[in-house]
């Protein structure tokens, strides 16, 4: 007995042997033998000018299922996109999955997943070639957003851009203020002695904060007293710092 699955040609499925749709398209459960188990099923699909089938969307014995990857290691994994840096462009839908809605067709959507160099995207856009981006709501009834690493505003150079939080991390990062976690746009990662190498001086905490000058290197560095009111001050510009000054 045969069950027939509707289709453009129609789909028969028959015990034992594959769902087939045309004659190199199919659906396949693997280890497929009337009555022995089936460990994992696959979609196989023909590219238009070619004969051969390429499996689409694998389902497993665990219930992961993949699109574009015979072997998910999640719930659903899918391997499609753009692998080239900084994801699609505005307008495109190329990210690895695209969400739209029910009212606009295909016209907008919310198109994420990871480029070729491990950096991961969100877009909020239209999706039918029109090059337009809109705002992207995050926890819209206003719960908690928790962030786990630095974060970056702006083109995503983090050379430039705020990458730390306000306030030290604490006590038990380089004591030196020169190094590059303690002179760099924003928040310093550590509270450093005003005696740590290259301070200002003080056997106290201070806080360091940076203000950058785009990309150039050139920056303004405060120490800021932890315990007490002390402030100072000093720049490093063409790489070379100057002396520390109270203020």
């Amino acid at each position: 007995m045969a069950t027939v699955i509707s289709g453009s040609d129609g789909i028969t499925l028959e015990a034992g042997k594959n769902l087939k749709y045309s004659a190199t398209s199919y659906i396949t459960p693997e280890n497929n033998v009337s009555g022995a188990e089936v460990s994992t099923a696959g979609v196989f699909t023909v590219k238009t000018g070619t004969t051969t089938p390429v499996e689409r969307l694998r389902v497993d014995n665990t219930g992961n299922v993949g699109v574009n990857t015979n072997s998910p290691n999640a719930g659903l994994q899918v391997a499609l996109g753009l692998s080239t840096a900084g994801g699609p462009a505005a307008g495109a839908a190329t990210g690895a999955a695209c969400f739209g809605n029910i009212t606009s067709g295909n016209n907008y959507g919310l198109v994420m997943g990871a480029d070729g160099t491990g950096w991961g995207y969100i877009a909020a856009q239209r999706t039918d070639g029109t090059a337009v981006s809109y705002p992207l709501e995050i926890q819209p009834n206003n719960n908690d957003t928790r962030i786990g690493g630095n974060l970056i505003i702006g083109s995503g150079n983090s050379d430039y851009q705020l990458i730390g939080g306000i306030g030290a991390a604490s006590t038990l990062g380089t004591q030196d203020w020169n190094h590059s976690t303690n002179a760099r746009s924003g928040s310093g990662a550590t509270l450093l002695l005003g005696t740590a190498t290259n301070g200002p001086s003080g056997a106290q905490y201070f806080h360091s904060f940076c203000f950058l000058y785009s990309s150039s290197g050139n920056l303004t560095q405060w120490a800021i007293g932890y315990s007490t009111n002390h402030r100072y001050q000093r720049n490093r510009y063409n790489n070379t710092w100057s002396s520390w000054s109270a203020f």
